[in-house]
């Protein structure tokens, strides 16, 4: 394991830190990221380049997906929740644009819900087919713990990430993820673990905006 190529990783650090309570999930449509910032703002990244785009002001919790073409959400704020909506593209336009804030539409997409990491050793199931997850909260005993460290150099965090192998699907060779830190609810994306967070890395401590690889591209190539 130490001497094999670690597989593509991509990795941004983000300009605004995000949300740290775990009750939010980000979505990624292409190559533009949208997460809760830790100052309560809904926030638009390019992954290609170094523009970013705040959406909406003072959230609470946002649970994001992308359902077509279209990032739609569920906001809490001030203790009431709306369901809002942006277009891909018009989110694509305004980051090449450098427009600072483009206007939301209502929506009544019900299928994005406000939920959080688990907690007291109860799990989150994420996805659904070949893209499922299920998120552990598996804190590691003591003296597990400081051979974890001795090992790998960081301390376990207390959740378990795994992606379940489904028969009919790709080899899967990075099936489980322990992150360090993790800020907001993982989500399952082809090929690989979409997360926001800290994780050990071929011996590399990753920090921010990273997509994990877990499928091995067919004819042995590695998916980034």
């Amino acid at each position: 394991m130490r001497d094999a190529t670690p597989p593509s990783l991509l990795e941004r650090t983000l300009e605004v830190p995000p949300q740290t309570d775990g009750r939010s999930t980000p979505a990624l449509a292409g190559n533009v990221l949208v997460y809760l910032a830790r100052d309560g703002r809904v926030v638009a990244i390019d992954l290609g380049g170094n523009r970013h785009i705040v959406l909406v002001h003072d959230v609470d919790v946002a649970a994001m997906r992308l359902v077509g073409g279209e990032v739609v959400a569920a906001l809490q704020s001030r203790g009431s929740v709306r369901y809002l909506a942006w277009s891909v593209a018009d989110l694509r336009d305004a980051l090449v644009l450098g427009v600072d804030d483009i206007a939301a539409t209502a929506s009544t997409a019900t299928t994005v819900h406000l939920l959080g990491l688990p907690l007291e050793r109860t799990r989150l199931h994420q996805g659904a087919g070949m893209l499922r997850l299920v998120v552990e909260h598996d804190p590691v005993p003591d003296e597990m713990a400081e051979l974890y460290e001795a090992v790998t150099g960081c301390p376990p965090g207390p959740w378990l990430v795994r992606r379940t192998p489904n028969p009919a699907g790709p080899r899967v060779p990075h099936a489980d993820l322990r992150p360090q830190t993790l800020h907001q609810v993982p989500i399952p994306v082809p090929g690989g673990v979409f997360l926001i967070g800290q994780v050990r890395w071929f011996g590399r401590n990753i920090d921010g905006a990273l997509l994990i690889p877990t499928v091995t591209a067919p004819g042995g190539g590695r998916a980034g």
